[in-house]
């Protein structure tokens, strides 16, 4: 590569993988460039042994090429977001172990759950946990948070951050508390947008930060900034030294590293995010911008292509106090990207020369010191696996007027799985699915409702607004003992449309969202769910009719 900005900027990356092996590229990139560490999604993960391979083979490439153990690092929080499930299931939500907890009485409960989360990753290689979320529930229709949180009080949070974060520890785990200072007030998705929260920075003082200062107190080895504007604030939490510097490092006192939510997230790419963040790289030598975009992007107008360039905001993102810049996409487009930007600002003689690591020795020295801590402590791995009993807190019944349940003996529900075509594409839900459809009818022929054609019919913006609801009535299920339907939506749907979507079922069941169980019409039985996983499927299936839980689910 022409320019030597992947080399300087590396040892702050953390960079995703194309597939579930690395391909030639890839191993040169991590040879030259070796970042700090990688991140894993479920496009990387097809089995354990598959997953301990490639874990095994990235750790060898950039602990020789660095002289120090890579962050291997993924998103496995439980439910839906369990980007590892292939390889080592689907662990309770959050709000489901912390809700054991309070439902039994036993401090143990949620500790047990954290703990087998880890000896699960650590089993494969994984040294570092993007968790626990730290954020506080706060708002009902929040798009993104929902279930991913302890629960929708800050001290709660803060208690069950705390005990996350010192079980992780005791089991060699690095963890990554997120995301600061508060996702949970939004009613937008940072994947999607860029969120504008209605509250200042000294409201979220008084709530949000809370918990990420107990869990600093705990000992959290990083923080994670999010992609979210306070109200008063126009750019991303992530890029605002207000926030960055002034509170978490300032205020706070955390001296450890501060890692950004994906540089890919539309959040930080579009309105104030990227275009914002460039300002002042773009005010500050108009002609040089015009003359390079000739030469290198033909003309295309400066705002077009910032908005496609993640890499832009590494100056600003590392600038506002961040560590670790964290892209999801495969090495080969980041590095690519990383180059383009570096022969963009060949003539930037104050940033990305040797300037720039004087400036960043401190972050560098925290980096380093985080990745030492990832190859000290390796506790042995226990050969079975099995997540502690936490039925009372997955499932309840929220209300039965007729007393429909369980159907008793004999009586195979007709089941309607109701969601987006996006839902339907995740291993976590489809395994749900599959679980749920298995333990009820016991080895008798089901009747389901898979929404796949439903989704065909209203595609994605059956959540927003779903006028087409009533579509599914073309097929009669009159003949059927009892009628039950499964909404796994993750967004938040109206209460007028939960009633409407209702109508022609016996039993609804809110897998994804247990609030929109209170908005089930009069006179039907409704179910909550606190996130989807193995847990929710068998204690569903144990609602619906008694059965015994089975045997703790073995994998390859």
């Amino acid at each position: 590569m022409a320019s030597s900005l992947p080399e300087i900027i590396s040892p702050h990356i953390v960079t995703g993988l194309e597939g579930t092996a690395l391909n030639a590229a890839e191993r040169d990139l991590l040879r030259a460039f070796p970042p700090a560490g990688i991140i894993l999604f479920s496009r990387n993960v097809e089995s354990r042994k598959q997953l301990s391979a490639l874990c095994a083979e990235v750790i060898e490439i950039i602990g020789k090429a660095s002289g120090l153990v890579p962050l291997v690092m993924a998103d496995h929080e439980g439910g839906r977001i369990s980007v590892l499930a292939r390889a080592i299931g689907v662990p309770p939500t959050q709000m489901t172990a912390w809700r054991a907890f309070a439902e039994t009485g036993d401090p143990g409960l949620p500790a047990a759950v954290f703990r087998e989360s880890a000896r699960r990753m650590r089993s494969c290689g994984i040294n570092m946990f993007l968790g626990p979320v730290a954020d506080v529930n706060s708002e009902y229709l929040n798009p993104v948070i929902g279930t991913r949180a302890f629960s929708e009080d800050a001290d709660e949070v803060a208690k069950a951050v705390a005990a996350a974060v010192r079980t992780f520890a005791e089991e060699g785990i690095l963890t990554s508390i997120k995301h600061f200072p508060g996702h949970g007030s939004s009613l937008e998705d940072s994947h999607l947008v860029l969120p504008t929260l209605d509250r200042t920075l000294d409201e979220l003082r008084q709530e949000d930060v809370v918990p990420f200062m107990k869990g600093i107190e705990a000992g959290a080895d990083s923080v994670m900034t999010a992609h979210v504007a306070p109200r008063g604030r126009n750019i991303p939490a992530s890029l605002d030294p207000a926030v960055v510097r002034g509170i978490l490092r300032e205020e706070i006192g955390f001296d450890g590293v501060i890692i950004t939510d994906g540089l890919e997230m539309s959040g930080i790419l579009t309105g104030a995010g990227l275009v914002g963040a460039a300002r002042d790289i773009s005010e500050r030598d108009e002609s040089a911008w015009t003359r390079t975009e000739e030469r290198i992007y033909g003309g295309f107008r400066r705002e077009w292509i910032m908005r496609l360039k993640p890499a832009v905001v590494a100056r600003t993102a590392l600038e506002a106090g961040n560590d670790l810049l964290l892209f999801c996409r495969p090495a080969a487009e980041v590095y690519r990207e990383l180059d383009d930007i570096g022969r963009f600002l060949e003539g930037d003689g104050d940033f990305w020369n040797g300037a720039f690591r004087e400036k960043y020795a401190d972050s560098l020295r925290r980096i380093e010191a985080l990745r030492r801590r990832a190859g000290i402590f390796q506790p042995p791995v226990p050969a079975e696996w099995h997540y502690p009993a936490t039925a009372g807190a997955v499932v309840e019944i929220a209300k039965d007027p007729l007393k429909l349940l369980p159907f008793g003996p004999g009586k195979v529900p007709a089941i309607l799985f109701y969601g987006e075509e996006e839902d339907f594409a995740r291993y976590p839900v489809t395994r749900f699915i599959d679980r749920l459809i298995e333990l009820v009818t016991a080895g008798r022929e089901p009747r389901v409702y898979n929404a796949r054609h439903l989704v065909a019919m209203g595609m994605a913006r059956s959540a927003v607004n779903p006028e087409w609801i009533d579509l599914y009535s073309f097929q009669d299920r009159s003949v059927e003992n009892s009628r039950v339907l499964v909404l796994l939506f993750r967004k938040p749907l109206a209460p007028k449309d939960i009633g409407r979507i209702s109508e022609g079922f016996e039993v609804v069941i809110a897998a994804e969202r247990p609030w929109d169980s209170f908005y089930v019409k009069d006179g039907r039985t409704a179910i909550t769910c606190y996130g989807i996983s193995d847990s929710t499927a068998e204690a569903v299936a144990r609602i619906l009719v008694g059965q015994v839980a089975p045997a703790p689910v073995k994998f390859d």
